[in-house]
């Protein structure tokens, strides 16, 4: 819908400036904060990058577009021979009727109104992302740029980064160019593994994002963040950490890790769950590529047997930028089939097993058995076998 939009959007912007509709001669300046000094408006179609940092380096996307700034906008985008100026204090706040007289001189005053919509003051970020579409100027078109230096209070998890960076980042545009979606955006973060709002990325040593590539057993998407290949587990999970964090900000990767794992058997309850032909959801050894599909469920349902719980605390423990394993195997003497998560830490492999801590706790009213973090050696009571290659 919103391509639709924008499709007809750009159809009839490009109709107004072929036939002049909407271009202003002679208008009546009374009350306007900002005119040109020619009779004729220009339309505006340069590249050049129109919003500038402050003093101390920082975009104030939030903040209000003054007159001065949307003045310094417009000069820097004018195709025509006059210039723009102020008709008041260039620290007044620009809102959406006087945006809308101004820009209405220049493109088709429906388009105006269609891409700049309120009453109130515009913010900065309003007014860039309203300016990208009124120039057709879009987050994949090619671009080059000779250095980007972002300001300091965006980052690549920034709202509208691509047309923040379009209207703030000096740039030319060039078929060997890349989109902004692509750009190597510094991040503001330290090296190795973040956190930003419940997803998880990693920063290489050259202090960029690791993007469409794998660290280990974890995939990272064009995005920078940890992807499990399914878009509705990973929001899902995102969402779960994010709460973990926002609980504490200062927990450490391996505290967050305990709170996934109490977070998979104190929020699900135990029953069996039946695969789509009818039967148990029931693993030979060795079996693989059912933790995406069973973590889901569980999300789903809040009820579900040993592999669903396993593949709960995989999805957690992946999200967290763990190289979990969901094993499908057999334990106890009578090699019942059961699934659980094996992490390496250190060089040592180490079991964590949330469905037998629910079952300690709700069925056999055991509080002092911990099966978080079992080291090979203490576990083997539990009898546990599995495929040692996978």
């Amino acid at each position: 819908m919103k391509r639709t939009v924008s499709i007809l959007l750009s159809v009839i912007l490009v109709l107004s400036l072929v036939l002049g509709v909407g271009c202003s001669s002679g208008a009546d300046n009374n009350g306007d904060v900002v005119v040109y000094s020619e009779k004729e408006y220009p339309a505006l179609n340069k590249h050049n990058a129109f919003l500038s940092v402050d003093e101390n380096g920082n975009l104030q996307p939030d903040g209000a577009l003054t007159v001065g700034a949307l003045v310094s906008a417009l000069n820097a985008v004018n195709s025509g021979d006059g210039y723009f100026q102020p008709q008041t204090d260039a620290v007044t706040p620009v809102n959406y009727d006087q945006l809308r007289t101004v820009l209405g001189r220049m493109y088709d005053s429906s388009v105006v109104s269609a891409v700049f919509v309120g009453s109130d003051s515009v913010t900065r970020a309003e007014f860039a992302v309203g300016m990208c579409t009124l120039l057709g100027r879009g987050s994949q078109e090619k671009v080059k740029y000779e250095s980007l230096e972002l300001p300091k209070d965006i980052n690549f998890n920034t709202e509208n980064l691509s047309c923040l960076l379009e209207a703030t980042v000096p740039h030319t545009v060039a078929d060997d160019g890349r989109p902004w979606t692509e750009a190597e955006l510094p991040t503001n973060m330290k090296q190795g593994f973040n956190i930003s709002d419940g997803w998880l990325y990693y920063v290489k040593e050259d202090g960029q994002l690791l993007r469409n590539g794998s660290l280990g057993r974890l995939q990272f998407g064009s995005d920078g963040r940890y992807t499990s290949g399914d878009s509705e587990l990973d929001a899902t999970v995102a969402e779960i950490i994010r709460g973990f964090v926002e609980a504490d900000p200062n927990a450490t990767r391996f505290e967050l890790l305990r709170e996934a794992f109490d977070y998979s058997y104190e929020e699900f309850s135990y029953g069996n769950r039946y695969s789509d032909d009818g039967n148990h959801n029931i693993y030979d050894l060795g079996h693989t590529g059912w933790e995406i599909k069973d973590a889901k469920n569980m999300f789903r349902l809040k009820q579900g047997n040993c592999y669903c719980f396993a593949a709960v605390f995989w999805a957690l423990a992946r999200g967290l930028g763990y190289e979990a394993r969901a094993v499908a195997g057999t334990c106890l003497q009578d090699f019942q089939p059961h699934g659980w998560v094996i992490i390496e830490m250190d060089g040592e492999d180490y079991i964590f097993d949330p469905e037998w801590q629910w079952a300690y706790i709700n069925e056999h009213k055991k509080f002092d058995k911990d099966m978080f973090k079992i080291p090979l050696d203490k576990a083997t009571w539990w009898n546990y076998r599995w495929d040692k290659t996978q």
